[in-house]
């Protein structure tokens, strides 16, 4: 099928940057002078403006996009990165041929090859998020140019692209023109996503958690979790506790399971019980301030269609996070309510009536956001 198509996402390097610094002959490449140069050269053929602007160039000349509306700059975390995007939305604000309606530079927090740590379990992840950002907002709109930054990038580039369908572009530094990259044998395991999507909300959610806090939800020790979950995961031994994360392969599969099956699609039948009569508050001790100041959050989570009742189960004074959070157990939705002034325990009662349902529910009601 031929969709239309207006608008590519491209990560970012620094060869711009190096160019210039290597070339002494050119003005500073943050001066008006340098962008001027820049302007006036071939922007597919001249190596001197990178490969952002080369690889870019030649994606336009075959025709691959319909339009020249939005250009997606993803630069790292580092003062080089944030010049060359500055640069480069100044030259396609302004080039007349290859110039865009739109450009926009975004930061990928912690993409630093400085930090090593943070690059690994932050910054790759980070990555995947933007891209994930960028394909929900533009859809079949969109191409991905990965063809600047770090090596690491394109395979996670071309893994969310092609699960989900979107082509992703590299030109190689002695080609002369971008190509497509070829398919991945990879196959995403709607199974292994249906039957633990509370945990996976749970993990993109907050990043990393306590290995304890996925024991509780899932009945299981991390060396007891399905493989092919474990292959989705990092564990991280940090002051004397075990935590758990997505890898970004793990946040590909995640961001592709979203994209690619639309939870919201998913009707679950509307409670009979008027919404006056859904809230059971049971007043357990030292809760009544904290539900007088949440009153508005609390009644938006029993006001949802597919709600029956929101059962107050417990209360304490302490809280990790502001944060409302849902998780199956067994054939029940638990939660709870964290905030300024303490935590408030949860049970949810729901018009779900079979497996699928419930892991729907919790997932509707994680998109609740206080």
């Amino acid at each position: 099928m031929a969709y239309y198509r207006d608008s590519m996402v491209c990560t970012v390097g620094a060869s711009l940057m190096s160019n210039f610094n290597r070339d002494k002959a050119l003005p500073p490449l943050e001066s008006k002078e340098a962008l001027t140069w820049m302007l006036e050269q071939d922007p597919e053929n001249e190596r001197t403006l990178g490969a952002e602007i080369n690889s870019i160039a030649s994606l336009i000349k075959l025709g691959i996009l319909n339009q020249r509306r939005n250009l997606i700059l993803l630069v790292s975390d580092t003062p080089g990165g944030e010049m060359v995007g500055k640069v480069l939305k100044e030259y396609f604000e302004l080039h007349p041929e290859v110039g865009f309606e739109k450009v926009e530079v975004r930061t990928v927090e912690d993409l630093d090859d400085s930090r090593i740590n943070d690059f690994k379990s932050k910054g790759l992840r980070n990555l995947v998020r933007e891209l994930g950002r960028c394909i929900k907002e533009y859809q079949n709109r969109l191409v991905i140019n990965a063809t600047g930054g770090f090596k690491a990038q394109i395979a996670f580039a071309l893994a969310l692209g092609q699960a989900v369908g979107i082509p992703v572009y590299y030109r190689f530094e002695k080609f002369p023109k971008i190509i497509e990259l070829p398919p991945l044998p990879l196959s995403l395991d709607i199974k292994l996503w249906e039957e633990n999507m509370d945990l996976f909300s749970l993990l993109y959610m907050f990043g990393e958690v306590e290995e304890d806090e996925i024991e509780e939800m899932t009945g299981e020790s991390f060396a007891q979790l399905d493989p092919k979950i474990k292959m989705l995961l990092d564990r991280e031994h940090i002051d004397g506790k075990n935590y758990i994360s997505l890898n970004p392969m793990g946040e590909v599969f995640v961001n592709a399971m979203e994209i690619s099956i639309d939870l919201s699609d998913i009707e679950l039948k509307e409670s009979d019980v008027p919404i006056e009569k859904r809230f059971i508050y049971r007043k357990p001790e030292h809760s009544e301030q904290f539900i007088a100041k949440y009153k508005a959050f609390i009644e938006k989570i029993y006001s949802q269609p597919f709600v029956r009742k929101l059962i107050v189960t417990g209360f304490s004074q302490h809280f990790d996070r502001t944060i409302a959070l849902f998780k199956k157990r067994g054939s029940e939705i638990f939660g709870s309510i964290g905030a300024k002034g303490g935590t408030l325990k949860v049970k949810v009662e729901t018009t779900a009536s079979n497996d699928l349902e419930i892991r729907v529910a919790v997932w509707k009601l994680n998109q609740l956001n206080m």
